[in-house]
């Protein structure tokens, strides 16, 4: 489930690099953010600011972190570039920036006569991709859950995303560095 030692592996990427290489992480923060980019918390029916969503998203990692410790290890990249960059792998420059994602074109700005065509398509594509994740992520959401409630989960959670009931956001991180020439 994922990488196990993520900050070996972005040593041996240093290493691969020619001079002048960049090396570019793209993460998706694995939780459903509100209309105001801030971490949807409710996690039972009927609580304010409940998502179905959310809750399929943060079962689904609880399994994946009983499965591999390091499943969140990817909230270290940056840290982790800098410190090589300090150390033994020198970089020319690097960066971290967050890219926020609505899922579906729900905002006002993706809502106006003069819209930006590329993030309308990705949050539609967000959308599409999203209405499904709940059955794609099945087998983990099993995991110590009765099959009724995670069939009921699911159905809940295609049909809020297909009717964007909920006005939610994905955080995407972005870490980038260039190898020293």
């Amino acid at each position: 489930m994922g990488i196990t030692d993520y900050n070996s592996l972005l040593r041996q990427t240093y290493t691969v690099l020619r001079p002048g290489g960049v090396l570019l992480t793209v993460d998706c923060d694995m939780l459903a953010y509100s209309e105001n980019q801030e971490p949807i918390t409710a996690m039972k029916e009927g609580e304010s600011g409940f998502s179905w969503l959310n809750l399929v998203l943060a079962t689904a990692f609880q399994a994946i972190v009983k499965r591999n410790a390091n499943a969140n290890a990817y909230l270290n990249t940056s840290k982790w570039i800098k410190e090589m960059g300090e150390t033994d792998c020198p970089w020319e420059q690097y960066g971290q920036r967050a890219v926020w994602v609505p899922l579906g074109p729900w905002t006002d700005e993706l809502q106006a006569d003069r819209v930006n065509r590329r993030e309308f398509m990705a949050a539609q594509l967000m959308k599409e991709d999203f209405v499904s994740i709940g059955a794609s992520l099945r087998p983990l959401l099993l995991s110590g859950n009765p099959e009724e409630t995670v069939d009921r989960w699911i159905r809940e959670q295609e049909e809020e995303v297909r009717e964007m009931r909920e006005k939610i956001y994905f955080k995407w991180i972005l870490n980038w560095a260039v190898k020293k020439r």
